[in-house]
């Protein structure tokens, strides 16, 4: 990866536990220290954390994912709202509270 990709696509699951933000910006840190080996300029390489909440029940640890997220200095989240969301309104209210968790 620290030689052709851009960037890592780590997954968390809400179910499994509280998000800890080390367990991607250590991980992100040593990629970037081995893509600059070859010459490649580490900040070109991102990381996209996935978040995949199973039920409803997990709602509040998807809100608490991206607003650590954010305060660790990652950038980019992807939530999956498949599982959690049995309606378009509902994904939709579900997206308005990840999106107010991003922003503070």
């Amino acid at each position: 990866m620290a030689r052709r990709a851009d960037g890592w696509l780590p997954v968390h699951v809400p179910e499994w536990g509280r998000f800890d933000p080390a367990a991607v910006t250590e991980p992100m840190a040593r990629i970037r220290d081995l893509a600059e080996e070859p010459g490649r300029d580490r900040s070109d390489l991102d990381a996209i954390l996935r978040v995949y909440p199973g039920s409803s029940g997990s709602r509040d640890g998807v809100f608490d994912t991206v607003a650590s997220a954010g305060d660790a200095g990652i950038g980019h989240v992807f939530v999956e709202l498949m599982n959690p969301a049995d309606t378009v309104e509902e994904a939709l209210e579900i997206v308005d509270r990840v999106l107010r968790a991003a922003r503070n």
